[in-house]
């Protein structure tokens, strides 16, 4: 891999620590709790020949600081400590690992694996940024989140790193290493240009360029669009927004080419959402990506993918529909029910169905912290006796999450 060279980003992310506030900061913290416990049964992923008990246990603390340093420049600090254990045998340095990531800014404190218990502990700063705000332009560098694209459970167009559709706290998404200039012709748009740095040790390309586009068109529909070079993959992608009678619905689609092949590839999502008035919200997406598989016998040779590997391809499967229930019960309970249904096709060409179902409750404890529990299922064919993947949720084992957090 290419070696490690200064970079104006490196510079800027590292220069926060000489910066002093020009004006009232805004200091504050998250504590958060999680237990996860689950059973796996034969065929199931963590089983040992047998039904198996698994467990992970995370503890975080998130110290976070924002506030201006100059006139029009402001600065964003996230400092992340945590602990976090698994009776998986998982032993991994989760300060690395990210694509987008030009440097951990991080350290791994204390870390043991114990027969099949792993434990670590580590610091990182999971958000450094420096923006700058100057008649209708913005400019930022440094570590920050990137979202585009507005599927519900999928986002073709958010290239960096979306959240799994399945992941329960969507609060704050990890930060990418990157520079980039907006221009805002207009309160209903912006224009954006953007310079990602990815982790050397990762990819041989350390600069991803990309190009989006968001912008309002009548009073209720919006558009976007995307043109990109990421990890040496063209792409170029569209999405649109609307409402009709109280019924949102949304469409998002990429084209990409991956370096190497000569067929196009193209990953869609679509769907929408319906407010009742008991305070029901209901969703259905329909997903379809031309690289995942159609046929069983092809599941465990994606499951080796790179682009499924690194997450940025959630999915083995090529369709998968999507439904879900929001309802809230009161002012201080809220739930909701997801449910995942994927369709392949087995050695004879019948159709085969796998399903998952996602089940959670949050209590209010109070105005800064929160209650949540969640149950997981999954339905359909199990692993072979040689660990091959039949289904795409048939292998996922039962499993409780117990979370609680509080802000400070």
């Amino acid at each position: 891999m290419r070696g490690r060279s200064p970079n104006l980003l490196l510079l800027l992310m590292l220069s926060c620590s000489e910066i002093t506030w020009a004006g009232d900061a805004d200091f504050s913290g998250l504590f958060a709790m999680q237990a996860t416990r689950g059973l796996a049964q034969i065929g199931e992923m963590g089983s040992q020949n047998g039904d198996t008990g698994i467990s992970y246990d995370q503890e975080t603390v998130r110290l976070m600081a924002q506030g201006g340093v100059w006139q029009g420049g402001y600065l964003q600090l996230h400092y992340q400590i945590a602990y976090a254990r698994n009776s998986l045998g998982i032993a991994s340095d989760p300060t690395k690992g990210y694509i987008f990531r030009y440097e951990p800014l991080g350290s791994l404190w204390y870390d043991d694996l114990s027969g099949s218990e792993a434990q670590a502990a580590y610091q990182v700063f999971d958000r450094m940024v420096l923006r700058q705000t100057l008649d209708g332009w913005e400019f930022l560098a440094g570590r920050q989140p990137i979202s585009w694209g507005n599927g519900r459970f999928w986002q073709p167009m958010d290239i960096f790193g979306a959240f799994n559709p399945t992941e329960l706290d969507r609060e704050y998404k990890p930060g990418v290493d990157l520079t980039q200039l907006t221009y805002y012709p207009s309160p209903f748009s912006s224009l954006s240009a953007t310079l990602v740095f990815a982790n050397p040790d990762i990819s041989d390309v350390v600069y991803q360029p990309a190009i989006y586009y968001r912008g309002q068109i009548g009073e209720t529909a919006e558009l976007s669009l995307l043109a990109a070079r990421v990890l040496e993959s063209d792409i170029v992608g569209v999405s649109f927004e609307s409402d009709w009678k109280g019924l949102a619905w949304h469409a998002e689609s990429i084209v990409f080419r991956l370096p190497g092949e000569d067929n196009v590839d193209s990953w869609f999502v679509g769907g929408a959402d319906y407010q009742f008035g008991d305070g029901v919200i209901a969703s259905i997406e329909y997903y379809q990506n031309s690289r995942g598989v159609r046929a069983e016998n092809r599941l465990s040779d994606m499951a080796e993918d790179f682009l499924y590997l690194s997450g940025l391809q959630k999915q083995l499967s090529q369709k998968i529909v999507a439904l879900a229930v929001q309802y809230q019960v009161s002012p201080l309970v809220g739930s909701a029910m997801n449910v995942f249904v994927s369709p392949l096709l087995d050695g004879e060409g019948v159709v085969e169905y796998s399903s998952l179902f996602q089940l959670s409750a949050t209590y209010s404890v109070a105005d800064e912290s929160d209650l949540l529990l969640a149950w997981v299922h999954g339905e359909g064919k199990a692993m072979t006796d040689s660990s091959q993947i039949q289904s795409e949720f048939g292998h996922l084992a039962d499993s409780w999450t117990l979370r609680l957090r509080f802000y400070f």
